[in-house]
């Protein structure tokens, strides 16, 4: 796992935003080196969830995403996929992460993002472009909320989908679930 941290800061000095992030480098393990520490998972909550947003993703939405300066063939280009042990192009992780940080707006802050405060979480599997992300919600204590994102073909009952996003923390001010 290859850790960064990127900050936006401000002319004044003022660090806006820190985004950190891991990126699990596939295959590149050996180095010989101490592993390191192993992030403790919480089980999520034994009840059904408080809140569940299913999100339709299109056929071409990885298409949609190089607008955004992302050129990497792993996410349009089949060969490539396959050469790197996918079964096909894969979605961005950002459109991932973007559905479950915009279901938690939707459902714990409606039309109030300025009350969104973070969202980390674990990918554990690749979502594809044209499956449905269904992001499960819980709530937490204060502001906190538990989430996972699974990822079904379109029309598939949800117990045959995949977990695609887990361990996911989410924190508001003053959000509930409703």
């Amino acid at each position: 796992v290859l850790r960064v941290q990127t900050d936006l800061v401000a002319a004044s000095g003022a660090v806006l935003a820190r985004h950190e992030s891991g990126i699990f480098l596939k295959g590149m393990g050996n180095f010989g080196g101490l592993r390191g520490q192993t992030h403790k998972r919480e089980p999520l909550p034994s009840r059904p969830p408080d809140r569940t947003i299913s999100v339709p993703t299109l056929p071409c939405q990885a298409l949609l995403y190089r607008l955004s300066g992302d050129y990497n063939l792993l996410h349009v280009d089949p060969e490539f996929a396959a050469m790197v042990g996918f079964e096909r192009p894969i979605l961005h992780g950002l459109c991932t992460f973007a559905v479950a940080v915009r279901a938690i707006i939707a459902a714990a802050c409606p039309n109030h993002p300025d009350k969104f405060r973070s969202f980390k979480g674990r990918f554990a599997a690749p979502a594809y472009p044209g499956e449905t992300l269904v992001v499960d919600m819980w709530q937490g204590a204060a502001g906190s909320l538990r989430v996972r994102v699974t990822a079904m073909d379109p029309g598939e009952n949800k117990s045959k989908g995949r977990v695609v996003l887990t361990d996911g923390e989410g924190r508001v001010d003053g959000g509930m679930l409703g």
